[in-house]
């Protein structure tokens, strides 16, 4: 998780390493693979999580754990993270 944070609030996202499933960390479920139960983490709490998220992620067959930026009404800024949870949509002809 290490990278340059421009964003002021995150959530962590993963995928499950048995299933393939996208997954979001939740400070009170673990992990979830609903993203509106995912722990928003402003850029002070990262520090103090960061262990605690390693540890789950070790202990639940979890891979690639990383922070992902969202806005203050908890929506996804970047299109990747959006296809990662809403699944690719194709126009219609």
């Amino acid at each position: 998780m290490v990278k340059k944070l421009y964003g002021e609030l995150f959530i962590v996202s993963a995928s499950n390493l048995l299933d393939g499933n996208v997954i979001y960390f939740s400070k009170h479920e673990g992990w979830t693979k609903d993203f509106y139960k995912a722990t928003k983490l402003q850029n002070k709490d990262i520090e103090l999580i960061k262990n605690l998220i390693m540890n789950e992620s070790i202990n639940n067959n979890i891979i690639n754990p990383y922070l992902v930026e969202i806005d203050s009404n908890g929506k996804i800024y970047k299109l990747r993270e959006k296809i990662r949870y809403f699944g690719p949509k194709l126009e219609s002809q």
